[in-house]
């Protein structure tokens, strides 16, 4: 007999909907396959234990975007990271197959998400909301508090740095 509530099978629902959302964002935040997983089970927590009636779907997906954000600033900003990355000798390759499942296997379009990676995270966090999860810009401004000119001034600068870095590649 299944023992499950109207809210777990909701929750489950929901969690299968915005997961590989939330995870692609944290993923190219971080550069990392298990601290993305560990941020995003996170946000999940946040959100099944708020217990947050939200009045639609946009609502509830900025919400969880927001909390992402918060997250990877607060990854960046911890302790923890800043002893590990003396460990490491520099950000790792992202992962070819994690990036090629979610981002068809278009060798070009794979070459954009790789040189979006290695944008600074204010840039890659706003470019990353703005064409692969389609926010407006003042969605991306709610999300992150930043202001409007603030995100269009991270999006031009972050363009201008792909399109020097896809020059190089020649991509």
């Amino acid at each position: 007999m299944d023992n499950r509530t109207k809210f777990d099978v909701e929750c489950e629902i929901k969690i299968k909907e915005y997961y590989p959302m939330i995870y692609k964002f944290v993923y190219i935040q971080v550069k990392s396959k298990m601290d993305a997983q560990d941020i995003t089970q996170e946000v999940f927590y946040k959100y099944l234990v708020g217990n947050i009636d939200f009045p639609n779907a946009e609502i509830e997906k900025s919400w969880l975007f927001t909390v992402a954000s918060n997250h990877c600033k607060n990854f960046w900003r911890s302790g923890w990271y800043k002893r590990i990355l003396p460990m490491k000798q520099d950000f790792p390759e992202l992962e070819t197959t994690t990036l090629e499942a979610d981002y068809e296997k278009n060798e070009q379009t794979f070459e954009v998400v790789k040189c979006v990676a290695k944008l600074p995270l204010k840039y890659r966090e706003v470019i990353h909301l703005f064409y692969y999860e389609d926010m407006s810009i003042e969605k991306i401004s709610k999300i992150t508090g930043k202001n409007k000119s603030t995100i269009q001034t991270q999006l031009d600068r972050g363009r201008k740095m792909l399109k020097k870095m896809m020059k190089e590649k020649e991509v």
